[in-house]
């Protein structure tokens, strides 16, 4: 299987995910909705080698002693790929999630005004909590030209899908610190 080809396939689709499983063809979210794509079953050996050759090497040692783990997967030209590889009853599954480019804007989201006045706020503490794929990463990305300055924020995310336009971003076990 060859995950470059199945990730292009995908976004010529206008997949959000691929999902991939031992015993099931691979399949892609389009318009919330999962079907099958036109690939061959996915074989044990099949996921164990796709994960072997894209994780990076300090994440291959959690994934070993975690049975999963996450991580970013690039291919130029074509874009980024949030990686979320686990084990599940004996067998490596892949769920692949495209990061679109760019950031989209407050109003792109549909966001409330209420959040535009939290984000301006001078004192506080604002959580941004919700499902994976729910848009937390988007609504900060979006609303962050819209801190009050100075700013400190913390974000507990790993990996991190999005570089925020302001300051510096430092990194320890997955723990950001905008600074």
């Amino acid at each position: 299987m060859d995950l470059d080809g199945l990730l292009r396939f995908a976004v010529e689709q206008g997949a959000s995910d691929v999902h991939l499983k031992v015993g099931s063809r691979p399949r892609l979210r389009v318009d919330g909705r999962l079907r099958e794509g036109p690939f061959d079953t996915v074989e044990p050996t099949d996921t164990e080698r796709l994960v072997a050759a894209v994780i990076p090497r300090p994440r291959a040692e959690t994934f070993a002693a975690e049975n999963e783990c996450d991580f970013m997967y690039g291919i130029a030209g074509l874009g980024r790929f949030r990686v979320s590889a686990f084990r599940q009853r004996g067998y490596v599954g892949m769920v692949l999630r495209r990061v679109l480019p760019g950031i989209p804007s407050f109003e792109a989201l549909g966001l409330p005004a209420t959040v535009a006045d939290l984000a301006r706020e001078q004192h506080g503490l604002l959580l941004v909590t919700g499902l994976a794929g729910a848009g937390k990463t988007a609504s900060l990305s979006a609303t962050s030209p819209l801190f009050a300055a100075p700013l400190a924020a913390l974000f507990l995310k790993e990996p991190l899908t999005r570089r925020l336009i302001l300051g510096t971003l430092v990194s320890a076990a997955g723990v950001w610190l905008l600074l």
